[in-house]
């Protein structure tokens, strides 16, 4: 009995351990891979914890080519659901923290796909962009 006991635990403790590697941590950065290879911008982005439902802050460093940090630039973001298109879609210019880094404040109404794309924007042309996907 108590070998069956130690083999199910040592089983489901192996199978939470595997799972875990196939999961995006807190605070993991995603750069632009797979983007424009023309663009001069890199996007970076952030989380500070897994969104769920409810109240987050996205933050997002861009950079040149050479790796500092941009600083004549702007972001707007536009997050919406693709299955629910229009229902929950907000668009809005990203704020700079003192760091330089840009915060952008979302609200997760529900769960489902959710879709943000970053523009970022160079005097008022578009520079660079960055499609952000995520199941909540």
């Amino acid at each position: 009995m108590k070998k069956s006991i130690i083999i199910t635990l040592v089983v489901i403790l192996l199978a939470a351990a595997i799972y875990a590697l196939f999961l995006k941590t807190p605070g993991d950065q995603q750069s632009n891979a797979g983007e424009d290879p023309d663009s001069e911008y890199i996007v970076q982005y952030e989380w500070p914890e897994k969104p769920r439902v409810g109240h987050y802050t996205l933050r997002v460093v861009v950079s040149d080519k050479e790796g500092n940090q941009a600083r004549d630039i702007e972001i707007i973001a536009d997050y919406d659901m693709p299955s629910m298109r229009g229902h929950h879609r907000t668009e809005e210019k990203m704020k700079r923290n003192d760091k330089g880094d840009f915060l952008l404040p979302i609200y997760f109404a529900m769960r489902g796909d959710w879709e943000i794309i970053l523009s970022v924007m160079k005097n008022g042309v578009k520079a660079a962009e960055k499609k952000i996907t995520l199941y909540i």
